[in-house]
């Protein structure tokens, strides 16, 4: 019950991004049984970016959708050394393995739908 109450306390509200560099994240959905998966709507305001980072989970595997819902007029583009699937608006990727960033966001605000899932197996595959 306590983990409802917590998720009712962040569902739909704007909070800071973990890695400190300017950009926002909304929680639309979470699911902690049978197959984990968080879904988010990500804002990057103008001057926001992402560093390059992974986001490991010992002993998972760490999968990430990315719909780009809004593009900003300049930059804010979607970097990843290794992804499974990328087009201009689509970016499916290890995100345990494959290092990943947002340049800086210019001209406009960027948004994004984020959908992340762990499975278990063997995390460096």
């Amino acid at each position: 019950m306590a983990r409802f109450r917590e998720y009712l306390k962040r569902w739909l509200r704007w909070e800071r991004g973990r890695q400190g560099t300017g950009y926002d994240k909304l929680l639309l959905a979470v699911n902690p049984l049978l197959i984990p998966f968080d879904m988010y709507l990500l804002r990057y305001p103008v001057g926001s970016h992402i560093p390059p980072h992974r986001d490991p989970v010992p002993g998972r595997c760490h999968y990430r959708l990315n719909i780009v819902v809004r593009r900003s007029q300049q930059a804010g583009e979607f970097v990843c050394a290794d992804p499974i699937y990328s087009s201009r608006r689509i970016h499916l990727f290890r995100s345990d393995l494959s290092t990943h960033s947002v340049t800086r966001v210019d001209g406009t605000p960027r948004y994004v739908l984020s959908l992340g899932w762990v499975l278990r197996g063997d995390a460096s595959r």
